[in-house]
């Protein structure tokens, strides 16, 4: 870590933890960061990589992260003109972040959605 960066005391929630958290904890937000950490993608390529999401919560999605600059929208010159989006260098540093959930995911969230947790740790854990 840069030691440049400042961190807030242990015991309190910096604006900059809980800006970040209020953005990246909407439904949706963090899953389509995933989608488009692979590379380019446009619209329907998104939608349908995140099954569930409405077309409309995307598209709110999509606007929120460019905002933010974490995702760029590009207009593509062709007939039709199409949209693809793609992750900023801002959107790529988080790539660690996705990946530390996932790992997570994979070891205490079961296939049904509901936590696999078990007081001793997550399953196959040695105990």
């Amino acid at each position: 870590m840069d030691p440049s960066h400042r961190h807030c005391a242990p015991a309190q929630v910096c604006g900059r933890y809980a800006r970040a958290a209020d953005l990246l904890g909407k439904r949706w937000s963090v899953t389509v960061v995933a989608v488009l950490a692979d590379g380019t993608s446009r619209f329907n390529g998104i939608r349908h990589a995140v099954p569930g999401i409405s077309p409309k919560l995307l598209a709110e999605r999509l606007r929120e992260l460019e905002a933010a600059g974490i995702l760029e929208r590009r207009v593509v010159a062709s007939t039709p003109v199409s949209i693809e989006y793609v992750l900023t260098a801002k959107g790529r540093a988080l790539r660690d972040v996705v990946d530390a959930l996932q790992r997570w995911a994979d070891d205490w969230v079961g296939e049904d959605r509901s936590p696999a947790h078990t007081p001793d740790g997550p399953p196959g854990a040695v105990r």
